[in-house]
């Protein structure tokens, strides 16, 4: 199931030529349920930010560490930027030991980010249907979040009528993987139906607002 939009795209090009760039700049984009996000860092202890593959997901990291929490996240590259600075995100690299790390980072109150979704079958993942199709979910992360009793929290970010928006859920109440993770693909549903209802005719505009070099 593919979230990117074309504009999301675009928005991500851009903002991947600003960081090789060096340009330090404040994103401007609005944020639904924001509380959600404010309670669980009020509480002080270990998060799990759980998202879908997205290009636009990685601005996250930027909005954690503004509210002076720097997040771990999970990333194939051990190159990740905290787009508009010049700090480098705390990466997790996938590897044969990315889940014994993720495990420690929970246990030490880190608020770590994890894109949990497959984009094909996988035999460490199990099959959600939804109406836009199957969501292909890999739950190791969600029991190990769950036994270390971490918030779960689920998070999208996308250009909706040339602005982009972050999504934020309330903490899941679920017990089981399973169950977390039926709520993660309706989540993730119910934000891509809402961008094809919201989707203008109008290209991506004021993706950030520069800031001088220092």
């Amino acid at each position: 199931m593919g979230i990117d939009s074309w504009r999301d795209m675009a928005l991500w090009r851009l903002m991947m030529a600003a960081a090789a760039a060096g340009v330090r700049y404040d994103p401007i984009l609005g944020q639904r349920g924001r509380e959600h996000l404010d309670s669980a860092l009020r509480s002080g202890g270990a998060i799990l930010l759980a998202a879908p593959h997205s290009l636009l997901g990685y601005v996250l990291l930027r909005l954690l560490t503004d509210r002076g929490r720097a997040p771990v996240a999970i990333a194939s590259s051990p190159d990740v930027p905290i787009f508009g600075t010049s700090k480098p995100a705390r990466v997790i690299p996938v590897s044969e030991t990315v889940l014994a790390e993720s495990v420690r980072a929970l246990r030490c109150g880190n608020v770590l980010c994890a894109m949990i979704d497959r984009p094909d079958p996988d035999p460490n993942a199990f099959e959600v249907p939804t109406p836009l199709g199957p969501l292909y979910i890999s739950d190791a992360l969600l029991r190990f979040a769950l036994r270390e009793k971490a918030s779960i929290l689920f998070c999208t970010a996308r250009v909706e009528h040339g602005e982009l928006v972050v999504t934020w859920s309330a903490p899941s109440p679920a017990a089981t993987p399973d169950s977390v993770g039926r709520e993660f693909a309706a989540f993730v549903a119910a934000r891509i139906e809402e961008g094809h209802g919201r989707e203008g005719p109008r290209a991506v505009s004021r993706p950030a607002r520069a800031l001088p070099a220092r």
